[in-house]
């Protein structure tokens, strides 16, 4: 952009806008200490907002007459339309009212957390097993051929409830 100040510029201010097609982006840059006071970043964003709209749509012509008549008023000390600037600020301010009201009601709901002492002077100390017994649900019989080789295995284990019982796993 420098390039384009210096070639079409008389040197001491200058606004170019710009409509990128490789990268489909449109910028707003100034040149000169007079336009950077009136024509601030925030203002060129905010243009750039109000004409993306037409740039999307393809029609470039109307996308660059708005953007210029906007930078032209803006120039001249006049206002233009900010909507993202409001819609971003009504965000703001509903995010910052949900932290507060979050905040006010975290502090007003404060719940004491009971000591130690206390949570077993109420926890039931006592365990009873009235009728335990013993069901049987299932038996099973497995076959375990003896293994004809000189040092083998063995395996003992039981059926039945009541019993003892072996077993083992495998990790697949």
């Amino acid at each position: 952009c420098k390039d384009y100040f210096n070639r079409y510029s008389s040197g001491s201010n200058c606004v170019i806008f710009i409509v990128d097609m490789a990268t489909r982006y449109i910028y707003i840059d100034t040149y000169g200490n007079q336009i950077r006071n009136n024509l601030t970043n925030g203002k060129c964003d905010s243009i750039t907002d109000n004409v993306y709209d037409y740039a999307s749509d393809k029609d470039y012509y109307q996308c660059s007459m708005t953007a210029l008549e906007q930078i032209g008023k803006v120039l001249n000390g006049m206002a233009i339309a900010e909507p993202m600037k409001v819609v971003s600020n009504l965000f703001i301010a509903f995010v910052c009212g949900f932290v507060i009201m979050y905040l006010v009601a975290m502090g007003k709901s404060k719940v004491g957390t009971p000591s130690d002492d206390e949570l077993l002077k109420y926890a039931a100390i006592n365990f009873t097993a009235n009728n335990p017994r013993d069901i049987v649900t299932g038996t099973t019989k497995t076959y375990c051929p003896r293994s004809s080789g000189s040092s083998g295995g063995g395996r003992s284990g039981g059926g039945g409830g009541g019993g003892s019982h072996g077993g083992g796993g495998h990790r697949f």
